[in-house]
């Protein structure tokens, strides 16, 4: 997204041109733990929302069959360095990382292992309208 911020120097007043980051992310979840994943999602959005940088988060569904669904998230960031630091964030804090292996279903390791692995495949865009 081209956006324009003013930024006050003094008595003048410049506009800069940002061009912001779209981060969008799905995953199949079994219908009986989409509570549990919609929860995990909810509290690492109450985290980043309060880091530098984040502009929106949207999370969205659609049913696959009678025992799956999709999540789909969509977070808009100024900067890929403001998602990635705002990714170290919140895998540092201890009740996400009690989120993470309550979805997954193992150890806090492990699931913060499986969660950097999933960051690391993270699609990445460049927000154009």
């Amino acid at each position: 997204m081209l956006s324009i911020e003013s930024i006050k120097l003094g008595a003048k007043c410049c506009f800069v041109e940002i061009m912001s980051i779209l981060i969008v992310d799905s995953l199949s979840v079994p219908i009986v733990r989409e509570k549990d994943y919609v929860d995990l999602w909810r509290y690492r959005n109450d985290i980043i929302q309060k880091q530098p940088g984040w502009l929106s988060s949207r999370l969205g569904r659609r049913v696959i069959d009678d025992k799956t669904i999709e999540l789909v998230i969509v977070i808009e960031w100024y900067s890929k360095q403001h998602f990635n630091q705002a990714f170290r964030t919140a895998i540092n804090d201890e009740g996400f990382l009690e989120k993470l292996e309550t979805c997954f279903g193992v150890n806090k390791d492990l699931a913060l292992n499986m969660i950097k692995m999933k960051q690391k495949s993270t699609v990445i865009y460049e927000r154009i309208d």
